[in-house]
């Protein structure tokens, strides 16, 4: 039986490597995805919420987001997500993030709706 000794000094089965061979492509395949010219990368998640288009795609290794097809600029920091030039509260998770922006954008535009409403 053909073993291969690890970095630690284990030696693995030849069944063992495989499977570990195995799991790190796996790994490294749904981490990637597939890039394309301009270096984004082919795995992302689109969602809609109150009928906006919200987008998180992996550029360059880095998970960014799009709301509308609009980039918003994102710092990640102690465990949560914040959009840079806006005040909102931190977010566990960009896909949360992204509900309160539209959330409030929504909410903005009513609000303008009632004033011009109002006024004409």
């Amino acid at each position: 039986m053909s073993t291969e000794q690890g970095s630690g000094g284990r030696r693995f089965s030849r069944r063992e490597a495989l499977a570990l061979g195995a799991a790190a492509s796996m790994l490294v395949a749904l981490g990637t995805g597939i890039r394309g010219s301009a270096g984004q990368e082919g795995v992302g998640r689109t969602l809609l919420h109150k009928g906006r288009r919200i987008q998180i795609q992996r550029v360059r290794g880095r998970r960014e987001l799009y709301i509308e097809g609009e980039h918003i600029r994102t710092v990640h920091s102690n465990g949560a997500y914040r959009a840079e030039g806006f005040v909102f509260s931190p977010s566990p998770t960009l896909e949360e993030l992204a509900r309160e922006m539209v959330d409030y954008r929504a909410s903005l535009q009513a609000r303008r709706a009632r004033f011009l409403a109002a006024r004409g």
